[in-house]
């Protein structure tokens, strides 16, 4: 009965050593895995911290160029703005020549002021039209001229030297054989310019011009057809008018 006693007290200390071994186990395990999840945890917070910094510094980064474009958007505003009102009185016109309006060449201009007795005008034609009968009278045209007025801006007499440049596309226009036949080339030139300003209110005026001024003028001639073949290659060097004719202006200011 002792021994039997004996066995059973062994047995018995065997197993309750075990679960304390194991409970040890448990508890450096869990000891572990709280670590573990503690440098996680604090992982995780480091990198939400940095993502939210880099996401906050991003928005900065983004206000920061917005309002630094707003800022450039003003001043550049601001800038032109001081210069238009530093800009004195009836300097500024807009102008067309009813002449080239006449001969079907839409034409527009703008002259400007720089000083007591100079402007600077410059001149432009489009003209993207074709007409029945397959007729053509495409062209197009750049004239800056440099005035010298003998009284003030905008008033009475002037005197100037211009240059011009442009192209064409014309085809069934009773000049330089293209009755049946298209043409299709370039022009460059200048020379000089003589006029006169009539004002008739305080923004409204008329212009008259005469100029006369050497060209050289190239262009391709081509026979009838939709791929017409180019019979002709031609340059030549003219004495032309320049900016001859009448415009109406308007003075801006």
């Amino acid at each position: 009965m002792i021994e039997c006693f004996s066995v059973t007290l062994k047995v018995t200390e065997k197993m309750i050593s075990t679960v304390v071994r194991r409970t040890d186990w448990t508890d450096k395990e869990n000891n572990g895995m709280n670590v573990i999840n503690k440098n996680i945890y604090e992982k995780q917070q480091t990198d939400s911290t940095s993502l939210l910094f880099d996401v906050e510094s991003c928005k900065f980064v983004m206000l920061f160029q917005k309002e630094t474009m707003k800022r450039k958007k003003i001043l550049i505003f601001s800038l032109l703005l001081c210069v238009w009102n530093a800009v004195p009185a009836q300097v500024v016109a807009v102008k067309t020549n009813l002449l080239h309006d006449a001969l079907a060449v839409p034409s527009a201009g703008v002259e400007v002021a720089f000083s007591s007795h100079y402007t600077l005008n410059v001149m432009g034609t489009y003209c993207p039209f074709s007409y029945s009968g397959d007729r053509k009278w495409k062209n197009w045209s750049v004239r800056p001229e440099l005035r010298r007025w003998l009284c003030t801006p905008f008033c009475g007499a002037f005197v100037g030297v211009t240059a011009e440049c442009g192209g064409f596309n014309i085809k069934k226009v009773p000049f330089w054989g293209l009755s049946d036949r298209r043409a299709q080339g370039t022009f460059y030139g200048g020379g000089l310019t003589v006029g006169w300003h009539h004002i008739l209110s305080p923004h409204w005026g008329l212009e008259s011009t005469l100029g006369i001024g050497m060209y050289h003028v190239s262009y391709s001639r081509y026979l009838p057809g939709t791929c017409g073949y180019r019979d002709r290659v031609s340059s030549s060097n003219a004495i032309l008018p320049v900016g001859t004719g009448i415009s109406l202006v308007y003075m801006l200011r």
